[in-house]
């Protein structure tokens, strides 16, 4: 079968679909060595096999007719296109805009580096300066502040006896004051003169003064004095626990600069090729005229092969095979026929040769055949029914009955499985018969009502455990009054293995409000 018309154009596409898979090779080698950060022994095992595989289905599709080039072929090579030019053209601007990406994550590592200074000085004040705000656990540093914590609760105690005392001391000051003053006015009144009750108030004065008064002052002096020296104390705390701080501040950022030193990892350059698309819109240009090219380039030889629509090489291949499939055809017909006289003479000369008693015994031996059946396949599981439908009909399952609240449609599912499924259901046993790997059953839907009635249907089971399904559909159903009776039968070679029975009702109106 030879098209030289057609040369040029199959000669042309083939070269546009090793250029496919040239290109997808390279865009592969490209995204690789983005990941790797460069070359690496695992990129010379992937990138040929990626091309191959690129290659095999891009054959694969043009190599069939333009009649059997459907939409649902074509989805998922559009869908694998569009998936590769998404992440290839990522790639493929990691290695155009290096040099920005680079100087990107740069900034980024110094902004990170003074968003992480900040949450240190933040989350980590100096005992008794401040508190750390919420969400603090990830940025607290390590700091010896037990001794400084104890002095912190030693001037609080401190502070609160000065307090009391101070308080103390002010009612007894006020007391001396307003004695004093009775002093004062007694001794130096209208009547000046130390008479008894200006003596008797100069001696209360004195006991005051030096019995109550005085010592409460000296008291108050030492705790304010022992304050003063607390607080200088806490100050020297604070200071060393302030220089721990800072040494365990720069520690970590030390460790932080250490780590982002280095080469920058795949995700920190997908990350700045982002901020880059976002703040220009020149790159994010580029970047989705990256990906339509890589998408076209891919889609290329299905596209073209599509475009190029029906040629003469199609109509010679499909006349070619209309014409193989009817000598094959042929040829099977003729190799049945053929068997069939062969057995049928064979037949004829058993018959002949046959003695009497084997003619009888014979005779016999198809009567009873005939009589019992065929045998029966050995299988054992269960049958299962489900009611599917919406909220107006319900299953119960215990009673075996389907309750129906309107006029609805619903469906009964039957299925054979090795396995117990459902509520509703029964064993299926059957012994004494034949295995095969497939076990073969009819189910029918019988009832007292014609409307509920419903043919047999086939069920294949696997005797591996595959189960079998088949569902009987009731179009809109009115909730019979009385109850009408439902039989789903199983049967195999015309024997009823076993027999399900469901009653269909109306639910009652109690139930219904």
């Amino acid at each position: 079968m030879s098209l030289p018309s057609e040369r040029a154009r199959f000669t042309s596409l083939g070269g546009v679909v090793v250029g496919t898979t040239v290109m997808a090779m390279l865009t592969m080698a490209v995204a690789l060595h983005a990941v790797f950060g460069g070359t690496h022994p695992l990129m010379f095992v992937v990138v040929p096999v990626w091309g191959l595989f690129v290659l095999s289905i891009d054959r694969w599709l043009i190599s069939d007719t333009w009649r059997g080039i459907g939409i649902l072929k074509l989805i998922p090579r559009l869908l694998l296109a569009l998936a590769i030019g998404l992440v290839v053209s990522e790639s493929l601007l990691l290695s155009l805009f290096a040099a920005e990406i680079k100087e990107q994550v740069t900034i980024d590592r110094q902004q990170h580096a003074s968003q992480l200074r900040s949450r240190f000085d933040a989350c980590n004040p100096v005992p008794g300066a401040g508190s750390a705000p919420a969400g603090c656990e990830a940025y607290r540093l390590p700091a010896d502040s037990a001794s400084l914590e104890a002095l912190l609760l030693q001037r609080a105690s401190l502070r609160a006896q000065v307090n009391q005392l101070q308080s103390a001391y002010d009612t007894k000051q006020q007391q001396l004051s307003q004695l004093h003053a009775q002093v004062m006015d007694e001794c130096l009144g209208t009547k000046p003169g130390a008479g008894p009750r200006c003596r008797d108030l100069q001696a209360q004065e004195l006991a005051l003064e030096h019995g109550s008064v005085g010592p409460a002052r000296n008291e108050l002096s030492d705790r304010q004095a022992d304050l003063v020296a607390l607080e200088q104390e806490i100050a020297i705390a604070q200071r060393r626990a302030q220089a721990g701080l800072v040494t365990a501040k720069a520690s970590r950022l030390q460790e932080t600069s250490q780590s982002q030193s280095g080469q920058p990892s795949i995700l920190e350059q997908y990350a700045a090729l982002g901020r880059l698309v976002d703040d220009n819109p020149t790159v994010s240009l580029i970047e989705w005229a990256l990906r339509l090219f890589v998408i076209t380039i891919d889609c290329l030889p299905v596209l073209l092969r599509a475009l190029s629509g029906r040629t003469a090489y199609d109509q010679l291949l499909e006349v070619t095979n209309v014409e193989d499939e009817r000598r094959q055809a042929l040829r099977t017909e003729a190799v049945t026929q053929k068997l069939r006289v062969e057995l049928d003479l064979q037949s004829r000369l058993n018959e002949r040769d046959e003695l009497p008693d084997s003619f009888q015994d014979s005779i016999r031996a198809g009567i009873e055949k005939a009589l019992k059946g065929p045998p029966v396949v050995n299988y054992n599981g269960w049958v299962d029914v489900e009611v599917l439908g919406p909220e107006s009909v319900a299953l119960s399952a215990v009673e075996r009955r389907i309750v129906l609240s309107a006029t609805t449609t619903f469906e009964l599912e039957v299925t054979i499985s090795s396995d117990q499924l459902g509520a509703v259901a029964e064993p299926v046993a059957l012994r004494g018969g034949i295995d095969q790997s497939r076990v073969d059953f009819v189910v029918e839907v019988d009832s007292d009502r014609t409307s509920f009635r419903r043919s047999g249907r086939p069920i294949t089971v696997g005797a591996d455990g595959v189960p079998g399904r088949v569902r009987f559909e009731f179009i809109d159903v009115t909730p019979p009054a009385p109850p009408a009776w439902i039989w789903i039968r199983v049967s195999q070679e015309r024997r009823t293995v076993q027999n399900l029975e469901l009653t269909v009702e109306a639910q009652p109106a109690l139930e219904r409000r």
